[in-house]
This record gives structure tokens, C-alpha cells and sequence, in this order.
């Protein structure tokens, strides 16, 4: 049988308390289908208005695909939003892991 797909989990909000809500409806989502660890969740308190250079959880996540291996088939995030602010943003973010094999779906459109 083989094993479900691994998944990292993104979150991104100012307050904690909503990045932590984020993280447990993407975890409530990928219960069941998708591999998540708890080293698999990254989430940045932060503005949406910050620069994607200044969010320390999307920065580790881009890093685990740095050396070339790919350690994620997907990365869950609750809506365009959380990857950023401006639809420039959020596009590059999706061209980079998409051009690293990467889905990335969204539980909120």
C-alpha cells in the first residue's frame, strides 16, 4: 500500500492566535490523506505587507528544496492570502514551488 503524500503546512497571519487557527484547519484537512510532522509546519506572525524575504517559516520552507531535494509533494495553505499580500507575491511563491514539483492546494479560494 503506498504511503499518502507528504505535505508541509502554511500559515501566515499577524496575530497568533489566527496563525494557530490556520495551522489547525490545514492539519484537520490533511488528516487522512496527506504525511504532516510537526517539523512540517511552518507559520509566520507577521504582516501580510511584509516582504517575502522577511518571513522567517516561508524562508525555511523554501530551503528545504535549496539543495535540490524535495521533501514535500504538497504544501497546504488555507487561502491565496496567507502566501501573501499583492497577487505579485503570491505568484512567484506558487511559480517557485510549482517549478520545484510542489502542489499547492488552498482549502479556501
Amino acid at each position: 500500500m503506498p504511503q499518502p503524500p507528504r505535505a508541509a503546512l502554511l500559515a501566515r497571519c499577524s496575530s497568533e492566535a489566527n496563525v494557530c487557527s490556520q495551522i489547525l484547519a490545514l492539519r484537520q484537512f490533511a488528516a487522512g490523506n496527506f504525511v504532516v510532522n510537526e517539523e512540517d509546519v511552518y507559520g509566520d506572525q507577521i504582516s501580510g505587507a511584509s516582504a517575502l524575504s522577511e518571513r522567517p517559516a516561508l524562508s525555511r520552507l523554501m530551503q528545504e528544496f535549496g539543495a535540490g531535494t524535495k521533501k514535500y509533494d504538497v504544501v497546504l495553505v488555507q487561502d491565496r492570502a496567507r502566501i501573501g499580500r499583492t497577487p505579485e507575491q503570491v505568484q512567484e511563491v506558487l511559480d517557485w514551488l510549482t517549478q520545484k514539483g510542489v502542489i499547492v492546494p488552498f482549502l479556501q479560494d
